[in-house]
Order: C-alpha cells, then structure tokens, then sequence
C-alpha cells in the first residue's frame, strides 16, 4: 500500500511540475543593475575585505568603460 501511495504521490509531482513548464509562455526579462549599484557593490565589497584593493580597482575601469 505505501509503495502504491509512493508512486501515486511521485506521479502527482510531476505532472504539476510539467504542467508548470508547459503553462509558461511569457517572456523572461533580465534586470541588470545601474553602474551606480554595481559601484556601490564594489565598493562594499573591497570595505568588507570580500576583494583587494587592486581587484577593486580593475572591476571598477571595468565598469565606468562599459559606460561609453
């Protein structure tokens, strides 16, 4: 009986998570963060001690060229 609830149960989630995927349809949009907050992330980042100084300073080139 509880190898017959089991498989009744696996059967149940997977037609959920298909019917999921299926009813979908829309489209994805991708947000990307301003220069501004990628700034500020950097720069907590370097104030945390997550990056060094010099890490710092090349993500932050990086950022302020992809501006132009």
């Amino acid at each position: 009986m509880n190898v017959m609830r089991s498989i009744g149960l696996v059967v149940i989630f997977s037609l959920v998570l298909t019917a999921c995927s299926i009813g979908g349809g829309g489209k994805t949009t991708i947000i990307r963060p301003t220069i501004g907050q990628e700034l500020v992330d950097l720069e907590k980042a370097a104030e945390s001690g997550a990056i060094s100084e010099q890490e710092y300073s090349n993500l932050r080139r990086k950022i302020l060229r992809r501006r132009r």
